[in-house]
């Protein structure tokens, strides 16, 4: 299936994030020069192919129950998203 990427889009807002990958849309707050330059870009390509190697269901599934643990066990909002396997995977990937 073909991404669509939509750019200056308020959904990423209402999530509080940059951009959010809503497969197989990726919608970003940002316009498409400044995600490139960011990493941002590359950051959601990588959920793109977590969601194509996994499945749909079985990615947001696992993405929110990661969440919902993570906040469980006491660690805040944002340590949570980010301790989240999926996003950890992501963001080594666009540090290579």
């Amino acid at each position: 299936m073909k991404v669509r990427h939509v750019y200056n889009s308020r959904i990423p807002k209402l999530f509080g994030v940059v951009a959010i990958t809503l497969y197989p849309f990726v919608f970003y707050r940002l316009n498409e020069c400044y995600a490139d330059k960011s990493g941002t870009y590359d950051h959601e390509l990588i959920h793109v192919e977590q969601v194509r190697r996994v499945g749909w269901f079985s990615f947001y599934i696992s993405y929110l129950l990661f969440y919902i643990a993570f906040r469980l066990s006491g660690l805040r909002g944002y340590d949570a998203y980010m301790s989240i396997p999926w996003e950890v995977e992501a963001h080594e990937g666009v540090k290579k």
